[in-house]
């Protein structure tokens, strides 16, 4: 049977390849890459091992130029080895690859942002051997630099002496260092959207990366390279203990839940806990796959709300390990499932309300029992009773024994209940008036009624917002939470959350406070009434939104747009009905004294 002829990289296509895979990678994705390959290296020895990611003293000493390497003890590579893995895209996977790492991370990653060059000692059996690969400019080409020989001839590598061997390395090993985009740059500097500063950043990466470090190897970090070595106080290096020993030495509760596919891993972080910036010690959220984490969203970006975390996401971790299916994509960025779709994200939430563990309950109910609590829905459902028909556009049910006679051409899908997924603290379900299904059931609903229609009944459910004010003041608000928005809706509990610290509300009660600063204890007052109008107007905002919600020209992303953290501010920025209501209130309350009104603030629990 005849060969097939196999499919391969056309060479006038290939720096084109390298470069737009390259800009598939994270700036810092490098540094997974070569501690990884250096991981694998050291477990092929079946030894204990050494890896050190450190600067390059040899280079420095002879140009005062910090360049960043990364050093191990593993197997190490001869000159053909380094050749034949080192210039070849997937020449380095085998079918026995643990990792999947088919040699194109470190290539794909690095060479991108090291035009000037990539340096690989390597020794093996006692020999080292020594390559360089680098941009052409010229010829617009990656490749090993030639080495032209006293005789003309050409070698694409070197011999090297152990006068420069690591002092990790002994008969074998290798250390790879970066020169970057020219020869005079620090390539221990942190590249774009690194986290953690000069001092720190790759110990931050690294061991937030990893969820844990084979316990056969020691992998460690230089902090403060910048400062005189013989500082060692200052300049030195550090141990990687990797995420989820960090995680347990910083957490007064842990635990770990199992769904259909999946395991879900949880932290409650001790609030004083600090990482000096060395350590990923706030609230987020992230995947495992083999020993690393993957896909990790911190600040507005935390998936813990959709996970029944309502308040105190910035004290809470959850890390999802899949038990099947999950693989890295080839720049091993993401995880994707193996048919490469996307992550059942929203079906891991549903699964982890539903087995929502007790002491993530306590821990959400404790933070909303903090501060004085604001109630004031009681009079803003009073309110808004004068004008409730207009949140609730019609919707009706087909229903044999209905009253009302409908429209067919304006059908709308829908939910049943308006489609509400109510929940408690926690996740839990709450009970719910009949006819209010939880889960997306879809139905379809009428919008209009029309003379010898078809039988319906009404459909209007009650879709009040749960509303918690939260601040950094009482704990209940992190420092990357709701910055400069004024508040968000969790769609999933049908709760309000309220920006207290939100500038367009605190600037309407300093207002006041200045203008009523002869009466005696006014802030209270004031706050109090501020409070209240800015979150009836947001109330309102959500009630108005939810009755458009799955009508035919508004899809669940419309919904979305519109109960947006930016929407929502751009609500409570309309000025002109807020001041003339509060000029109002103050009217009838400022003259009263003070001990009247704080007496009726405290027997109601807002202002009667």
């Amino acid at each position: 049977m005849a060969k097939y002829l196999q499919t391969k990289v056309a060479e006038e296509g290939l720096t084109k390849l390298i470069q737009r895979l390259g800009r598939d990678c994270t700036p810092t994705q490098f540094v997974r890459e070569y501690v990884m390959n250096s991981i694998e290296a050291v477990q092929r020895t079946n030894k204990e091992g050494k890896i050190q990611v450190d600067a390059n003293w040899y280079i420095y000493r002879n140009s005062s130029i910090y360049k960043l390497c990364f050093i191990d003890n593993g197997d190490g590579m001869f000159l053909d080895e380094m050749i034949r893995h080192l210039n070849n895209l997937s020449s380095s996977g085998s079918h026995e690859n643990v990792f999947e790492n088919y040699g194109m991370g470190a290539k794909i990653a690095a060479l991108t942002r090291n035009h000037e060059g990539i340096l690989y000692d390597s020794w093996k059996e006692g020999s080292g051997s020594s390559i360089i690969i680098k941009y052409n400019e010229k010829e617009k080409i990656y490749g090993v630099v030639p080495i032209e020989m006293d005789d003309g001839t050409v070698i694409w590598g070197s011999s090297i002496s152990d006068e420069d061997k690591p002092e990790i390395i002994n008969e074998h090993g290798t250390r790879v260092t970066l020169f970057g985009m020219n020869a005079d740059e620090d390539t221990m500097l942190p590249p774009r959207g690194a986290k953690g500063g000069r001092e720190n950043w790759l110990y931050y990466y690294i061991n937030s990366r990893f969820f844990e470090i084979p316990q056969s190897i020691n992998l460690s970090v230089r902090i403060g390279y910048y400062r005189d070595t013989v500082n060692s106080r200052h300049n030195y290096f550090r141990t990687i203990i990797g995420q989820k020993e960090t995680l347990k030495n910083n957490s007064i509760c842990m635990g770990s839940v199992e769904i259909s596919d999946a395991i879900i891993h949880w932290w409650i972080l001790n609030p004083d806990a600090s990482g000096h910036g060395r350590e990923n010690l706030i609230g987020h959220t992230g995947c495992i796959n083999q020993i690393e984490i993957f896909d990790i969203a911190d600040g507005r970006s935390n998936r813990s709300p959709n996970f029944g975390i309502i308040v105190g996401r910035e004290e809470v971790v959850l890390y999802v390990e899949p038990l099947s299916d999950v693989v890295q994509d080839t720049t091993r960025t993401r995880l994707i499932l193996r048919d490469g779709s996307p992550l059942p994200w929203e079906r891991w939430q549903d699964e982890f309300r539903s087995k929502f563990p007790s002491e993530l309950t306590e821990f959400i109910k404790a933070k909303l029992s903090v501060g004085l609590k604001e109630d004031h829905q009681q009079s803003i459902r009073k309110r808004l009773a004068e004008v409730q028909e207009f949140y609730k556009l019609s919707r009706f049910r087909l229903d044999d024994k209905g009253q009302a006679t409908t429209d067919p051409e304006s059908e709308s899908s829908a939910r049943t209940g308006e489609g509400a997924d109510e929940r408690g603290v926690g996740g839990a379900q709450r009970t719910s008036a009949s006819g209010n299904h939880h889960g997306p059931i879809a139905e379809i609903l009428r919008g209009r009624t029309k003379p010898k229609g078809d039988p319906s009944s009404s459909v209007k459910p009650d879709s009040f917002p749960v509303v918690i004010w939260v601040s950094k003041s009482n704990g209940r608000r992190g420092d990357d939470e709701l910055v400069d928005r004024a508040a968000c809706y969790l769609e999933r509990d049908n709760v309000l959350k309220i920006n207290e610290d939100f500038q367009g509300i605190t600037d309407v009660c300093d207002y006041y406070i200045n203008k009523f600063k002869s009466v005696e204890n006014v802030s209270l007052i004031i706050y109090d009434a501020v409070k209240e109008i800015f979150e009836q107007q947001l109330v309102e905002a959500v009630l108005g939104a939810q009755s458009l919600r799955n009508r035919p020209e508004w899809t669940p992303e419309n919904f979305a747009m519109a109960t947006s953290e930016e929407s929502l501010t751009a609500v409570v920025m309309c000025r002109y009905h807020i001041i003339k209501h509060l000029n109002g209130v103050f009217q009838k309350t400022i003259p009263k004294t003070a001990q009247e009104v704080i007496a009726n603030i405290q027997n109601a629990g807002r202002l009667t």
